[in-house]
Order: structure tokens, then sequence, then C-alpha cells
């Protein structure tokens, strides 16, 4: 099994404006503007030495969003619903970060982890382990427990 004691490889803010991939002691954000406080308390969970932007040696950033690969795993970090069908495609995680739901519509395979708007405001923020076996992923509400703003209701 996987130690979940180890940083996780990908992060997603709760609100989806901000994700970071994990590499080489290296926080790489989609943003340096965005999510300042997010940044800062995810480099110092990670132990990261540095914050960078996702791009260059790493992945590849365009205004629909950012590819990458990590440890095997195809990542896109989707911030325009209209490069969605493309992102899904090529990667094994789609992380939508542009507030909107990802559907079987938009033309994603069943075998694909998906993280949308929809998810984020069920389960708050993602932690996400790249495991051999599969992603293993942890969530706010997984550890915390159900948010009254979530939409949660007791049975």
């Amino acid at each position: 099994g996987l130690a979940l004691t180890l940083p996780p490889d990908i992060l997603v803010s709760g609100q989806g404006r901000l994700a970071a991939l994990i590499k080489d002691d290296k926080l790489l954000a989609t943003s340096l503007r965005a999510g300042r406080f997010e940044r800062d308390v995810w480099k110092r969970y990670t132990a990261a030495k540095s914050t960078q932007a996702l791009g260059g040696t790493v992945g590849q950033c365009d205004d629909k969003g950012c590819v990458a690969k990590l440890k095997g795993y195809g990542i896109a970090m989707s911030l325009a619903a209209d490069g969605v069908a493309e992102d899904c495609r090529c990667v094994d995680i789609l992380l939508a970060l542009h507030g909107q739901r990802v559907t079987k519509a938009m033309g994603c395979g069943a075998d694909l982890t998906v993280i949308d708007a929809w998810m984020l405001r069920q389960k708050g923020a993602y932690a996400i382990w790249l495991d051999p076996t599969g992603p293993q992923i942890q969530t706010v509400r997984g550890v915390q427990g159900p948010r009254l703003w979530s939409g949660w209701r007791r049975p």
C-alpha cells in the first residue's frame, strides 16, 4: 500500500482556482497569482523548497490549461471547458479547473479520473498520491466529514 504520510503528488484547492504538482522538492502551480494562501500552506505541507509556475520541463501550458507527465501518469489541468475533450484523450487524470461539471458528452472515458467543480463542491480540496496501482485520493470531506454548505443531508 501507499504510505499517505508522504507528501501528495497533486493538490487541488477546494474552489478549483488552483492546482499544483509536487516534483523534485518543487511546488509547480497552475498560477502564481491566484491562491497565494493555498500555495504557501501547500509549500509548507509538502516541504517544497520552491514554488514555480507549471510548464517548461514538467508540463506544457496554453490559455486552456496545462498537460504534464508525473510518475507515469498523464495529468491535465483544464482551464476552459472547450478544451476538455482534447485533454480527455491524452491523460489519466483530469483536473477541471474551469468551474463546470465534466460529463460523458464531453468525450471522457469511464477509466479517466476526473475532478470537477461539482466534486470539489461536494468533497472540498483534493490531495492525490500517484501510486503504481492507481491514484490514491484523499478529500477534505473524507478526512473531516461532511460540510454544511456542500449539500450533504443526514440520511
